[in-house]
């Protein structure tokens, strides 16, 4: 494509890239306009491309056939040069997807899963699942057990609205008020 963006950089200088004889002064001084903003943005193939095709687009029908040819290359050129490189990033794609799948494959091979439910029931015993270990604030005092439903049954069963009854957002974890 460069020598295609060189080509057509090389027809604009010369000026000669118009089929009529009289130019309106403002086209003739756009000319050196778009020629600089090409020259930049020859090394950015979407720029250039775009520029290029405004230009086709807005001129189109006082260009030299010429000049259009050396357009048309240069588009056909940059297709090109976009559908390799969409090509090249399927093939990356699909490579980065063949390496994460073989990683993966790999974490799961190491994994060992038992063959069925029961051989994970008869693998599991009471003896295997531990039982509340001593709190670590204090090591000689073992962690109490929540009450449960009965206690909480016997707090509610005990409510007299008669009498005072002591009771706290605490009392039914067998903690007190104080």
């Amino acid at each position: 494509m460069d020598v295609e963006s060189r080509n057509i950089l090389f027809a604009m200088e010369g000026g000669d890239i118009f089929n009529v004889l009289t130019i309106d002064p403002q086209i003739r001084s756009e000319v050196p306009f778009f020629k600089n903003l090409l020259i930049l943005n020859i090394n950015n193939y979407e720029v250039f491309h775009g520029y290029i095709n405004k230009i086709t687009e807005t001129w189109d029908v006082i260009l030299k056939e010429e000049f259009k040819k050396l357009i048309l290359i240069y588009n056909t050129n940059y297709v090109n040069y976009k559908s390799i490189q969409y090509a090249r990033e399927q093939e990356m794609m699909r490579m980065a997807d063949e390496l994460n799948a073989e990683l993966l494959h790999e974490e799961f091979s190491k994994l060992r899963a038992p063959p069925s439910v029961e051989s994970l029931a008869a693998s599991m015993s009471k003896s295997s699942v531990s039982s509340k270990k001593p709190s670590r604030r204090n090591p000689g005092k073992s962690v109490k057990k929540s009450p449960g439903i009965s206690s909480i049954h016997k707090e509610f069963s005990d409510l007299d609205l008669g009498r005072k009854h002591k009771t706290t957002p605490y009392s039914r974890f067998g903690r007190s008020s104080k």
